[in-house]
């Protein structure tokens, strides 16, 4: 069995320096099991939730930098890598998710 997880520390929760120790903890709850990142992913255009491309840039590296350091994650997913129409989005782009 793998273990599917969607997390969003340093996104839609705060801290994302808590990524690395939530790995750790799933690895701790399932120690025999793979796990893949099934979803992650920062937006990269207003002010809100610091869209900046600067802070998009920082929260990929720090996803990926735990991510490679553990040889439990057997894969991740970036979510969705392309902007999408979503109707309650009021971000910079109204009605639209720019992840």
């Amino acid at each position: 069995m793998i273990v599917g997880w969607n997390p969003y520390q340093g996104w839609y929760i705060e801290g994302i320096e808590k990524f690395t120790q939530n790995l750790d903890r799933h690895k701790a709850r399932f120690p025999d099991k793979l796990m893949i990142i099934t979803e992650y992913g920062a937006d990269s255009d207003s002010v809100r939730f610091d869209m900046t491309v600067d802070y998009t840039k920082h929260y990929h590296q720090v996803y990926l930098d735990a991510i490679m350091a553990q040889d439990f994650v057997a894969g991740a997913t970036v979510w969705n890598f392309a902007d999408f129409s979503s109707e309650t989005r009021h971000d910079v782009v109204p009605h639209l998710n720019n992840k």
